[in-house]
């Protein structure tokens, strides 16, 4: 990486945030928040910093930049809120780095407050023919510090029922989202919500469905007794300091 290069991605820290999704608990009359998801945001668009996030993991001086920064802001939204409870998404490239499990070792007081979200995402070099090789065993070191470990979008990218099936005896939580099936029919994402949740339920993991943005989604999962729920026709994403302030 050039030093032009490094500047401009170390220029962009200063412009680093967390949004907070609240992750609902519906009732037949009610809803609770049991948790929110902790999203990366930069100021300078308020979406995810994609180019930014796929240098910066490539690189470990930079990603070590990064993971300082996570264990900041993390320590600044758990220490005064004691009742909250986050999911910390992570990439399968940054369980490459041991400096990964360093930042998870400070967090580790925090364990029972912290999920810890395995995105779908493939890595470089790709582990997409076998990332059961590459993840089981990091997933153990994750669950040795008492961290529960969800699955992220379930179903799309390296997180193919045939590839994550060996690993769902580790796993506690689960979680889909039809957002990038919007090629699919409502009947057809109907179906697949069905078929996720009954492999959740025959494992006795936890099932989240995200990206609910609809009614009919939202009506669907009510009737189906579908009743952890995320995404925006519940509540939108809020930067995390202000969420948690409100409380």
């Amino acid at each position: 990486m050039s030093e032009k290069i490094e500047q401009e991605l170390l220029s962009i820290f200063p412009q680093l945030y967390f949004d907070a999704q609240p992750i609902f608990q519906m009732k037949a009359d009610s809803q609770k928040v049991i948790g929110y998801e902790l999203l990366l945001r930069s100021t300078e668009r308020n979406r995810f910093p994609l180019s930014f996030f796929q240098q910066v993991i490539k690189y470990k001086k930079l990603h070590t930049r990064l993971l300082q920064w996570y264990r900041n802001e993390i320590f600044s939204l758990l220490h005064p809120n004691e009742e909250t409870k986050i999911s910390l998404n992570i990439h399968p490239q940054q369980l490459s780095y041991p400096e990964t499990f360093l930042m998870l070792a400070d967090l580790a007081p925090y364990h029972d407050r912290i999920l810890i979200e395995i995105t779908e995402d493939d890595t470089e070099p790709s582990i997409a023919c076998d990332p059961k090789s590459f993840l089981m065993n990091k997933i153990n070191q994750i669950k040795k510090m008492r961290f529960s470990v969800a699955l992220d979008d379930v179903g799309t990218g390296i997180h193919s029922l045939t590839n994550i099936a060996p690993m769902l005896d580790k796993i506690d939580v689960i979680k889909f989202s039809p957002i990038s099936l919007r090629v699919l029919s409502q009947k057809e994402i109907f179906f697949l919500i069905d078929f996720w949740r009954n492999i959740a339920s025959n494992r006795k993991i936890q099932f989240i469905v995200e990206g609910v943005e609809t009614s009919d989604i939202h009506e669907y999962l009510l009737e189906e007794e579908i009743f952890l729920q995320q995404g925006f026709y519940l509540d939108k994403p809020s930067p995390a300091n202000q969420l948690m302030r409100k409380k």
